[in-house]
C-alpha cells in the first residue's frame, strides 16, 4: 500500500512540467502573468505652482491612460507630510515589505520620466515583437569592466540563439494563425549617469536587496514576459554558465504557472501587452490557467476513473490528504529547482 502511494506521489510530481505547460517560460509570462502595479505617493501639496499643477495632471492622466497602459496605481496624496511637493515611487516587490524605488520633486520632467524612457520603450517594443528576453547591462562606468561584460553577453547570446531550442512538444503543434515563436535575445546598455534612465536604474537596483553595494561593477538583468526582471548577474557572475542557465530557463517549458513562485520583479513600463499577444499559444496547448495553490493541486489529479479507484482505496479523507501533500511537494520541488538555478548565478 505504501509503495503504491509513493508511486502515485511520484507520478503526480513528475506530471508537473508535462501537465503544467509546454509553452516556453518567456511566452507564458507574456500571455498570462499580470503586471504588478507601482504605487506613487505625492506629498507637500499645500501650495502648488503652475508647473507643479501641470505635473500633477500629467501623473493623473498617466495612471488613467488606456491607450498605452502603465502599471501605475492612481497617485496617493499624503496630506500629513509637509515640505516641498515631492514624489515617492514604491515597487510591488513584496506586499509586506514595500520598497521605495525612487524619490524626486514634483516637476513635469519627473512626471514624464516616471513611467517612460527611451530604453523602456525599446524593451517593450522588443518583447512585444517576440524576443525571448532583453538583457540589460547596467554599466559600472569603468570601460575595462563594462566592455568585456558586454562582449561576453553579446557573443554568448548569439550562440544561444542557435543552440537553444523550444520545448519539443511545440514543434508538433499546428501553428496556423499563431505568432512565430523564436529564440532571440538582445542587449541594451544602461549608463548609471543617464538622467532619462534614472528611474529604470533605481528599479533594477531595487530588484534584489543588496545590489546597491555593487555600483562599481557591471550588472546584467534578463527581462522577459511583460517587463519582468528575472534576477541579476553581478561582475564575474556575468559568465557563460550563468547566462546560459538563465536563457535555458526562459526558453524551456513553463514548469510553474504561479507567478509569485517565480523569481523576479516587474518593471514600471508603458506598454499594451494584451494587444501584443494576438493569438494565444497557451490556449493552443490547453495549459493550466494561472491559479491558486489549491487550484493547482486539483489540476494535479489523475483521470476520473483513477480518482475513483484512489478514493475507494484510501477513503475521501486519505485521498484529499494525498492531493494536498502532492501539491505541497510540487511547490517545494519547484522552489528547490529555482534555488539551485539561482544559487550559482553570482560569483562576486
Amino acid at each position: 500500500m505504501i509503495r503504491n502511494i509513493a508511486v502515485i506521489l511520484i507520478t503526480f510530481l513528475c506530471a508537473i512540467p508535462a501537465r503544467a505547460c509546454d509553452v516556453p517560460v518567456f511566452r507564458y509570462a507574456l500571455e498570462r502573468w499580470p503586471v504588478e502595479r507601482y504605487r506613487l505617493t505625492i506629498s507637500g501639496l499645500a501650495e502648488l505652482s503652475a508647473q507643479q499643477n501641470q505635473a500633477l495632471n500629467q501623473l493623473r492622466e498617466l495612471a488613467a491612460r488606456t491607450e498605452i497602459p502603465v502599471n501605475l496605481e492612481t497617485p496617493v496624496f499624503d496630506t500629513l507630510r509637509s515640505g516641498s511637493p515631492a514624489l515617492e515611487l514604491t515597487c510591488p516587490l513584496a506586499a509586506d515589505r514595500p520598497v521605495i524605488v525612487w524619490t524626486g520633486s514634483l516637476t513635469p520632467q519627473n512626471a514624464r520620466r516616471i513611467a517612460e524612457s527611451p530604453l523602456r520603450r525599446k524593451i517593450a517594443d522588443r518583447l512585444t515583437a517576440g524576443q525571448s528576453a532583453v538583457w540589460l547591462l547596467l554599466e559600472s562606468g569603468d570601460q575595462r569592466l563594462d566592455g568585456p561584460a558586454a562582449s561576453l553577453l553579446e557573443d554568448e547570446l548569439k550562440e544561444l540563439e542557435q543552440s537553444l531550442t523550444l520545448p519539443e512538444p511545440m514543434s508538433a503543434l499546428n501553428v496556423q494563425n499563431l505568432p512565430e515563436l523564436r529564440v532571440e535575445f538582445s542587449v541594451l546598455r544602461i549608463s548609471r549617469a543617464d538622467p532619462e534612465e534614472e528611474v529604470l536604474v533605481r528599479m533594477l537596483c531595487a530588484s534584489e536587496p543588496d545590489l546597491s553595494k555593487y555600483s562599481g561593477r557591471p550588472i546584467a538583468f534578463p527581462v522577459f514576459g511583460r517587463g519582468r526582471v528575472l534576477y541579476a548577474l553581478v561582475g564575474e557572475g556575468i559568465n557563460r554558465e550563468n547566462v546560459r542557465a538563465a536563457c535555458a530557463f526562459l526558453v524551456g517549458p513553463c514548469a510553474c504557472e504561479i507567478k509569485d513562485l517565480s523569481p523576479g520583479m516587474d518593471l514600471l513600463i508603458a506598454a499594451d501587452w494584451e494587444r501584443a499577444i494576438e493569438e494565444s499559444w497557451v490556449d493552443k496547448v490547453n495549459a493550466t490557467p494561472l491559479a491558486s495553490l489549491a487550484g493547482m493541486a486539483e489540476e494535479l489529479t489523475a483521470p476520473a476513473e483513477r480518482r475513483s479507484a484512489l478514493k475507494r482505496g484510501l477513503g475521501r479523507l486519505g485521498f484529499n490528504v494525498l492531493i494536498t501533500i502532492a501539491g505541497v511537494l510540487s511547490v517545494l520541488g519547484i522552489l528547490t529547482f529555482m534555488i539551485l538555478r539561482i544559487s550559482g548565478r553570482r560569483k562576486r
